[in-house]
């Protein structure tokens, strides 16, 4: 979508017709930062979701994660499926920190736990134990890239 500053506007004589030229612009900027519907996972195996974990695509395609879960007494690695148009491009994944895990200090984000985004799609924790969280919300990246 192309914002048209270009004054005086063709064929635009009265004020009303300029405001409703701007209004247009307007509308058509505002969808651009307006985020999609979220889809949001169900569930994941031995895993609390303790918000909801959800995914959508904005304008400018990028895959933006939201929510948290806690790791039970034996977590799936796998954690859910994006759908085929949120993934990274072949043969590319994308890493993030985003896993903490508590152990009687104060919480910390453990870099060698990471989350992985295959370019299958699948959301992968690294050797998660009971009582890790995942953070999804620091999660987004670039879908095709």
């Amino acid at each position: 979508m192309a914002l048209d500053l270009t004054l005086p506007k063709t064929g635009v004589t009265t004020f009303g017709g300029l405001y409703t030229e701007l209004r247009a612009n307007f509308n058509g900027i505002n969808a651009m930062f307006t985020l999609p519907s979220w889809t949001n996972v169900a569930s994941i195996s031995g895993w609390t979701l303790t918000a909801t974990v959800g995914y959508t695509m904005d304008a400018f395609g990028n895959v933006i994660l939201e929510g948290r879960a806690t790791a039970g007494a034996t977590p799936a690695t796998t954690l859910f499926t994006l759908g085929s148009s949120y993934r990274p491009a072949a043969p590319h994944a994308r890493q993030f920190p985003a896993i903490a895990h508590y152990d009687g200090s104060p919480l910390y984000l453990n870099s060698r736990k990471l989350v992985t985004v295959n370019y299958d799609g699948t959301v992968v924790a690294s050797s998660p134990v009971g009582g890790d969280i995942v953070y999804f919300s620091a999660i987004s990246f670039k879908a095709g890239a």
